[in-house]
């Protein structure tokens, strides 16, 4: 029975996020590009790396975002994957099995790069050049474990630890070695046995779980890890009266519900864009006093 979509996209979503990296190389390699995937130590940030020297030159850059169903990159993410007008490439592109909020479309319209490639624009794409075989590859290689559910992989949250603030190349080594592999991993995480394990500190590791619940849409979690969920909103630098009170007026009062607001959502509502609610979020997860 010939792939949908739908099925095509579901699959991606199940991919574990590796293997999406290197599913995007050997998509693009179809086309006719050499691809590379490459080490997080790229100057750009990509993920993937992709050339073509017939008819014409060209250099594209990946950013792979495997995300589960229904999450979103958000505004922030574009303007930190914009390729400055100075660099070698072509273009970035952000390619990701999920979607974008209005913020980050609109962010990368005004923009020359980078440009923004959905989870069901990629699902198309793939049946429209005849792709869906390089899907099923990866889906037929991968075997049930931790980092799976075997009854809806479509639905299983698996994206770089290194997209969390703070966690640089060594703190991954650290935290691949006992084995937390992925934010679903750090989640489900004992905090001391972590802390024992990896020689990191127990406060840096709660902060760093604090987002890692955040992007897994553990919201009860991320408040029960908050030192002062309770504080007013005001303690954030660069909240002052007047965006205190109009944060009031949208529901926002503390720090607990400032830390688990959807950025889009709560700037439609009010005077603030959709970046500024994201850094103040941000700042409200990992606030210490």
């Amino acid at each position: 029975m010939p792939l949908t979509v739908d099925r095509i996209h579901s699959n991606l979503c199940g991919l574990y996020w590796k293997d999406f990296e290197r599913l995007i190389a050997d998509i693009w390699e179809s086309q006719g590009y050499d691809t590379e995937v490459t080490d997080e130590s790229e100057e750009w940030g990509e993920d993937v790396r992709a050339t073509r020297t017939l008819p014409y030159e060209v250099e594209i850059l990946f950013q792979a975002k495997r995300l589960k169903k229904g999450s979103k990159v958000g505004k922030g993410k574009i303007e930190q994957y914009g390729l400055p007008a100075y660099a070698p490439a072509d273009v970035m592109v952000v390619v990701t099995t999920g979607t974008f909020t209005a913020g980050a479309v609109e962010t990368a319209q005004r923009r020359r790069t980078p440009k923004l490639v959905d989870g069901i624009s990629l699902a198309r794409y793939i049946l429209e050049i005849g792709a869906e075989e390089l899907v099923e590859q990866y889906v037929d290689s991968q075997q049930p474990s931790r980092h799976t559910n075997e009854e809806d992989t479509s639905d299983v949250s698996i994206e770089a630890l290194g997209d969390i603030r703070g966690i640089g190349q060594v703190t991954l080594e650290k935290l691949y070695s006992a084995d937390i592999l992925t934010i679903e991993d750090f989640v489900d995480a004992d905090i001391e046995w972590l802390s024992d394990e990896t020689t990191l500190s127990a406060r840096s590791l709660t902060k760093w779980l604090t987002e890692a619940a955040y992007h897994q849409g553990k919201h009860a979690l991320v408040v029960e890890l908050l030192q002062n969920p309770d504080e007013d909103v005001i303690a954030i630098r660069g909240i002052g009266d007047t965006y205190a009170t109009q944060l009031a007026e949208v529901g926002i009062k503390t720090l607990g519900e400032l830390a688990v607001c959807d950025p889009e959502a709560v700037a439609a509502k009010g005077s603030f864009t959709e970046s500024q609610v994201e850094r103040w979020g941000q700042r409200a997860r990992y606030y210490s006093g």
